[in-house]
């Protein structure tokens, strides 16, 4: 069984995506939205992107290059997103 059909199989009413920004988080949204979507599509789930902005932790332009991609996919791919700010990791 592959992971999409098993997730199917679950029926998630939600799928959170925990987004950091980087440059991993970027490649791992880029490959999956389309599986995610399609997967939401069919099983009526909503998906968020939660990003979580570390004060101080956290590149300039990281910041601004994710909240670009972040806006692109709520306009194009529906989804929502979620901003959080921490001072720290926990």
């Amino acid at each position: 069984m592959s992971v999409a059909e098993e997730l199917s199989s679950i029926k998630p009413r939600t799928v959170l995506y925990l987004f950091l920004g980087g440059k991993d988080s970027i490649l791992a949204l880029l490959l999956t939205r389309d599986s995610v979507k399609s997967l939401c599509e069919e099983v009526e789930c909503r998906f968020y992107m939660l990003y979580v902005y570390i004060t101080g932790n956290t590149h300039p332009v990281n910041a601004y290059v994710a909240h670009a991609v972040m806006l692109w996919d709520r306009k194009n791919y529906g989804f929502e997103v979620v901003v959080k700010a921490r001072d720290r990791l926990l």
